[in-house]
């Protein structure tokens, strides 16, 4: 009897094994099959994709490169046509070339009498006389000497070191007078140098990249470094007509240097395959594959203009690393689909009918949620006991689930406003080069009702920090209607009226609305609104209600007191005043909520507003917002310590840079 048992277990495990190797290896030759036809196709289709992509890349960088070159051309000619410039009058010359340097900070302008004398520059200049000889060698100035407009790649002296350039030169001629009335007299040069880092912002390409990268998803690609032995990636780079490289979307110190080589130089660097290729084979308008030191790469050169040639320049396993990673990730797909096919087939081969095998699969059913097995009870001893604690268990596990199951809706529905109140508060503050923004909210209960709010509109930094009475979900409902109507009114507002007529606007639209329309549910909000203008660095604000903002400045810390009126939500027609201040540079302006300064110690001593001062004057100069708003959280939950923290705590910091 045993050996019957044992041959039909076996039999049994035989026939699993030659169900599943087969199943198996169909599987794996429909993937291999599949997956050389994918690859086969997708090859290809990677390497024509990639390369329509780089062409209409490079198609837009080129027409951004000869809008910029014209635009230099016109500004160039215009301003060597102004009298102020003709005259050769240093005064009126610097004059207008400190207007151009306004608008253009990157070029740094010169203006050259013909005989070699720097009349005007803007910048820094070192070793004026240095510079005068220097400049009648200059291949550029002798040629807008003759008259014709120069564009060429330059040195210049930054300090103990040269520096590469693009300079353009453009001639200057005299005045008609009764004597030369119709004879053009070149007198002088106006030219600018612009420090190859600059290039790529200066002409606009930059912008024209980024934009391509976020059309395309974000993607970031290395950059060919060929100098550097850096082989993977993509590159751009120009060719000036003398050979010269330039690599207008990189701004290394390396690639600023790359530019000083000489035609000669940059043939026998590591960058001369490109180049020689690009000389051979311009404006064929289609990929040229080349190998370097056993990598392949695919380049396109195209003429830009009588002074520039353009390269794009990939490297083979750039194009192919999206195909790879897709054909992994396929790959991966493919064993865990043969992974749980497999496993799938194990368990339906397995029909045999056993008691523990009953067990196994009661089990199983109950740890994925199917607690209404029923065993019979018809074996006994040690397999009946088993049953019967199996039975057991799944009706106790039910009744535990139905207890959580009353709770698990209350639960999740406070998960789901917590993570819309949470929206409610923006992420990344509107901090730019005039001001420095940082905030924090730390809510009492689960969901908080005070909340914190930054637009930037037409120029203008609103800054709202705001409080609804009560906590809990109610104030939390209130505090979305209200933060919402407060932003849609100030980016619906005319922002050219008088920045304290929008507040008050503002404050007193939300007010009247929710003072008529949900005064029975009798919710109001405090309110602190500002405006910062930096064209004028004048602070307009508004409290509502509101603890009063306190301003750090170089003799102290002064609270802003002027102008306001009551909370909003209460009195239908309440008016709201404005105050305004002028900040200066380091000011500090720190808004917050009364959950800060009533914190409780353990002691029940509040941390006062008094407290939030000392807490600020501590605190060393230039720090940024960022770093306050830390040290003012860190103050304020050592002073709780153990104590409970009894009401919403938020802080919003601007400093003026």
């Amino acid at each position: 009897m045993q050996r019957v048992r044992l041959q039909w277990s076996e039999s049994r495990d035989s026939l699993r094994t030659r169900i599943l190797v087969r199943v198996v290896l169909t599987m794996l030759s429909c993937f291999t099959v599949g997956n050389a036809i994918v690859l086969t196709v997708n090859t290809g289709r990677a390497i024509s994709e990639r390369q329509s992509s780089l062409r209409g890349r490079t198609l837009l960088l080129d027409s951004q490169i000869q809008s910029w070159e014209s635009q230099i051309k016109t500004t160039l000619r215009a301003l060597s046509l102004d009298p102020d410039i003709r005259t050769l009058d240093p005064k009126r010359a610097n004059r207008i070339l400190q207007s151009v340097y306004e608008g253009t900070q990157s070029r740094y302008w010169r203006f050259w009498r013909a005989d070699g004398k720097l009349l005007s520059y803007t910048g820094s200049m070192p070793n004026i006389p240095l510079q005068e000889l220097r400049i009648l060698r200059d291949p550029g100035f002798q040629e807008a000497l003759k008259g014709r407009f120069s564009f060429e790649i330059s040195a210049v002296q930054q300090k103990a070191s040269l520096a590469s350039c693009l300079l353009a030169s453009q001639p200057v001629y005299a005045l008609p007078s009764r004597s030369e009335r119709d004879v053009a007299r070149v007198v002088g040069v106006l030219s600018f140098c612009l420090p190859m880092s600059r290039i790529g912002a200066d002409s606009g390409l930059i912008f024209v990249t980024n934009n391509i990268r976020k059309e395309a998803g974000g993607t970031n690609v290395d950059v060919i470094e060929m100098h550097r032995g850096d082989k993977k990636g993509q590159a751009f780079f120009l060719l000036s007509r003398e050979g010269k490289l330039v690599f207008p979307l990189n701004q290394g110190v390396s690639y600023s240097h790359l530019s000083l080589l000489s035609p000669r130089k940059v043939l026998a660097s590591p960058w001369a395959p490109f180049v020689k290729m690009a000389n051979q084979k311009l404006d064929q308008k289609i990929f040229s594959r080349i190998e370097v030191d056993g990598a392949v790469f695919y380049m396109l050169a195209s003429r830009i203009s009588d002074q520039w040639n353009s390269v794009q320049l990939i490297d083979e396993d750039t194009i192919y690393a999206p195909l790879k990673r897709n054909f992994l990730n396929l790959l991966l797909v493919q064993l865990a689909t043969l992974l749980i096919t497999t496993i799938a087939l194990y368990l339906i081969c397995d029909r045999v009918v056993r008691p523990i095998g009953k067990a196994g699969i009661a089990i199983k059913a109950i740890s994925n949620g199917d607690f209404d097995v029923n065993l019979p009870g018809v074996y006994p001893g040690e397999l009946g006991d088993l049953f019967h604690s199996i039975n057991n268990t799944g009706g106790r596990l039910k009744e535990l689930l139905a207890k959580a199951l009353a709770h698990a809706s209350t639960d999740q529905q406070i998960d789901t406003a917590k993570q819309i109140q949470r929206s409610f508060l923006i992420d990344h503050l509107p901090s730019d080069d005039h001001i420095d923004l940082a905030a924090f909210s730390e809510p009492a209960y689960e969901i908080g009702a005070d909340w914190y709010d930054a637009l930037k509109i037409d120029g203008l930094t609103y800054v709202v920090v705001a409080d609804v009475c009560d906590k809990g979900i109610p104030s939390a409902l209130f505090m979305g209607v209200f933060r919402s109507l407060i932003r849609y009114q100030i980016s619906v507002a005319d922002n050219r009226h008088d920045p304290a007529q929008v507040l008050s606007e503002v404050l007193t639209s939300v007010n009247n609305y929710m003072a008529t329309t949900h005064s029975d549910a009798v919710m109001f909000a405090t309110v602190f609104l500002a405006c910062f203008d930096p064209a004028t660095n004048l602070l307009t604000y508004v409290s509502a209600g509101h603890e009063a903002t306190l301003l750090m400045h170089s003799k102290g810390i002064t609270r802003l007191e002027e102008g306001g009126g009551g909370a909003i939500g209460i009195f239908p027609g309440a008016q709201y005043h404005a105050g305004s201040c002028n900040l200066v540079p380091q000011d500090v302006l720190v808004l917050y909520t009364d959950g800060v300064s009533d914190a409780r110690s353990p002691t029940d001593t509040s941390f006062s507003l008094d407290g939030l001062e000392a807490c600020l004057q501590e605190l060393p100069p230039q720090l940024s917002a960022s770093a306050i708003a830390d040290h003012i959280r860190s103050s304020v939950r050592s002073h709780i310590a153990s104590a409970s923290q009894f009401d919403d705590m938020t802080v919003m910091v601007l400093r003026l840079l």
